[in-house]
């Protein structure tokens, strides 16, 4: 079963993935990180407060928040070599260069997939025309 940290689990995409995750037999939210959640032993407002142990333990971390939130939990996974998918908009192109130099550097695995929606697919479609 794979392990996952979801950031940003308070919003409307941080709640669907966790209901993905609960109707999953394959995965399972061990940990959850959002700037507006109170600290308890599976839930933390920074990634600083995050416990060895846990780190160890996470498989993968699922990112939906803002800009801050995306670059805060994509250096945590790539300082702790885990890999990291996120659906968060709104980050700079420094901000991705530096992402992926240091996935570069650390081998770990990236997926950055903003825009899921059907409506940003289409828009992004049609200006290509």
């Amino acid at each position: 079963m794979k392990k996952i940290l979801i950031n940003g689990y308070l919003g409307k995409m941080g709640q669907s993935v966790n209901d993905a995750i609960e109707n999953s037999d394959a995965h399972e939210a061990i940990f959850y990180v959002d700037l507006n959640s109170k600290i308890t032993s599976n839930c933390s407002n920074d990634f600083e407060k995050i416990s060895n142990n846990v780190i160890d333990d996470i498989d993968c971390i699922v990112d939906f928040t803002n800009s801050n939130g995306f670059i805060e939990s994509a250096l945590f996974a790539m300082k702790n070599n885990i890999p990291y998918v996120s659906g968060s908009t709104g980050y700079s192109s420094e901000n991705l260069e530096k992402i992926k130099d240091m996935q570069s550097k650390n081998k770990v695995g990236v997926a950055l997939c903003s825009n899921f929606s059907t409506g940003a697919i289409l828009l992004a479609h049609l200006g290509k025309i």
